[in-house]
């Protein structure tokens, strides 16, 4: 579920700073925590995917899924 609080700003991504982790907000599992790493400041925003790897953003096993094979492969950068 996308927020409009914080950095996030309707962005579909979000990253926790701390654990240089990005999560799918679109397919956001309860195991994502978003909103903690938010309450705590800890979230920057990207609108695209590859935003998070510019900065080596590695991605949340749980809101990425089945894609996460493609996504270590760098199939998207």
């Amino acid at each position: 579920m996308r927020r409009y609080k914080s950095h996030t700003n309707g962005e579909r991504y979000v990253g926790n700073k701390l654990t240089k982790e990005v999560h799918d907000l679109d397919n956001e599992k309860p195991q994502c925590k978003v909103d903690e790493i938010i309450d705590t400041g800890n979230d920057e925003a990207f609108r695209y995917f590859y935003e998070s790897k510019i900065k080596n953003y590695t991605v949340c096993s749980f809101c990425f899924g089945i894609f996460i094979e493609v996504v270590k492969k760098n199939k998207f950068s």
